[in-house]
């Protein structure tokens, strides 16, 4: 069996689509975590650079690597930013590294 740490669910090896996503830990560790890519995928969908989200088991992670919108870039979650891409519409977030942010500066806006 291998075990869902979003949904806490014990699935199967062939009944499970394996996740492996590398999280921060509140003690400063890194550490991979297993997610089921069918019904947990979305898990990280309401989630800002930064953000501490709890797991199923109450333990609180922080997604460790995203990747820029604008240059698909992956890099770590203290170099991303989030800001309002002006290029498409003024109300939606978008996420970017800082070497974006600081070449399109008229383009990205800090969230305020």
């Amino acid at each position: 069996m291998i075990h869902c740490e979003g949904c806490s669910k014990d699935y199967n090896p062939e009944d499970m689509q394996v996740n492996t996503t590398e999280v921060n830990m509140r003690d400063g560790t890194k550490r991979h975590i297993l997610f089921d890519g069918k019904l947990c995928c979305d898990f990280w969908d309401d989630t800002a650079p930064g953000d501490w989200v709890p797991l199923a088991s109450g333990e609180e992670v922080q997604l460790a690597h995203w990747m820029c919108n604008a240059c698909c870039g992956v890099y770590n979650h203290d170099m991303i930013h989030e800001v309002i891409d002006t290029e498409y519409d003024d109300t939606l977030s978008s996420i970017v590294c800082s070497s974006c942010l600081k070449r399109h500066k008229e383009r990205f806006k800090r969230k305020a």
